[in-house]
């Protein structure tokens, strides 16, 4: 039989606070008049955001991912990568990444590169 600790259970109410507090940011953000004409799902988990994300599109499927991105640099992108890159090569569907600066009232141009293949 395991033992929960103290350490443990305060984690999980740590946790399930920074779950409450995310999903009142994006309920926040999509009853904005930005977007409300579109139909917005979302979930809220927690652990590798790659797996997480692969998990996601294999139970709920999209036509398109949209992610930000911090942009790991030296060390720890050489030894774990980026999550945004791990998506891009990896999804079967269109990737966007955004750096996480970036603000999408503000967006007033796009460039689009393809070969049209």
């Amino acid at each position: 039989m395991g033992v929960i600790s103290n350490h443990d259970r305060m984690e999980n109410i740590y946790i399930m606070k920074l779950m409450g507090a995310t999903k009142q940011k994006m309920q926040i953000l999509i009853s904005g008049k930005d977007f409300k004409d579109l139909k917005i799902d979302f979930n809220i988990t927690f652990g590798n955001p790659y797996r997480q994300i692969e998990d996601e599109m294999a139970n709920n499927p999209a036509d398109l991912i949209i992610m930000g991105s911090r942009g790991s640099t030296g060390a720890a992108e050489v030894l774990l990568g980026s999550n945004a890159e791990k998506v891009v090569r990896n999804s079967e569907v269109p990737v966007m990444v955004l750096h996480s600066k970036i603000k999408l009232n503000e967006i007033k141009n796009i460039f689009f590169a393809s070969s049209f293949q």
